[in-house]
């Protein structure tokens, strides 16, 4: 039980610190939204049709973009790590940033997060047997595979992981 608290503890300051590093309007200039246009579609660790997917995107989820290559958006996911989206299945919109506005609602939402990180840092751990390097890119894209599947069960956008941890740490809820 104790190293279940301790590994909720770190993750939850690890969640923080991430925050803090990851892109926003004051290092890119204004924010820049798309939308997803298709039914799925595949959320890439490169800019090719070749790369790993990470993830599963689904029809009307809207991204941060931080970049753009070619036919290509690089996006803003949980981990920090750039991931990109098809720009043909996509187009540009408007977005602010919606939570819900019950703190249990925020609550519930934020530790399941929190399970999220534990389950990628499990995984990770449990199937690497590479390098360092190797074990975080992989703990990376399960993060982002596994919480942008959380964030779809609750009608949440993925830009607004900033702010959920934000409310979390004001509303005293992290440890």
């Amino acid at each position: 039980m104790e190293t279940m608290m301790a590994r909720k503890r770190t993750v939850c300051l690890f969640l923080a610190f991430l925050c803090l590093l990851l892109p926003t309007s004051r290092s890119f200039g204004e924010d820049r939204y798309i939308a997803v246009t298709s039914d799925v579609v595949n959320v890439r660790a490169e800019p090719s049709i070749t790369s790993p997917i990470v993830a599963k995107a689904v029809r009307g989820d809207i991204f941060q973009v931080i970049s753009e290559e070619d036919d290509w958006y690089g996006i803003a996911l949980f981990s920090g790590e750039s991931r990109y989206l098809y720009k043909p299945i996509t187009r540009m919109t408007a977005y602010e940033t919606k939570l819900p506005k019950e703190k249990a609602a925020i609550k519930r939402i934020y530790w399941e997060v929190v399970l999220v990180e534990i389950r990628a840092l499990d995984e990770a751990a449990a199937t690497c047997s590479g390098e360092v390097g190797e074990c975080v890119r992989l703990e990376q894209l399960l993060r982002d595979k596994y919480t942008l599947q959380l964030f779809h069960k609750f009608g949440l956008q993925p830009p607004c992981y900033h702010r959920l941890i934000i409310e979390a740490a004001k509303d005293g809820i992290s440890p």
